[in-house]
């Protein structure tokens, strides 16, 4: 289990004060080159946020960017 205060710091920490009103393909540099979808967006926020949990506690990550258009990120080993 994770603890919710902390999940919801870490996101605000490594994922929104990077990506909230930032031209991302020009200024996050890990998001450089990279065609900003909401899948590669999902992929990336993974990788930013998942090396910070307890081991296996992120079991998927979703961004969400319409009520209609959601991106799903389960890590690599699910695929």
């Amino acid at each position: 289990a994770v603890d919710l205060g902390a999940l919801d710091t870490a996101v605000k920490r490594l994922i929104l004060k990077a990506v909230d009103h930032y031209d991302l393909s020009s200024t996050v540099a890990a998001l450089r080159g990279v065609p900003t979808t909401g899948e590669n967006l999902a992929r990336a926020f993974w990788e930013w946020l998942e090396p910070t949990l307890p081991a296996g506690s992120l079991r998927r990550l979703v961004v969400v960017e319409t009520d209609n258009n959601t991106f799903e990120y389960r890590g690599a080993a699910a695929r």
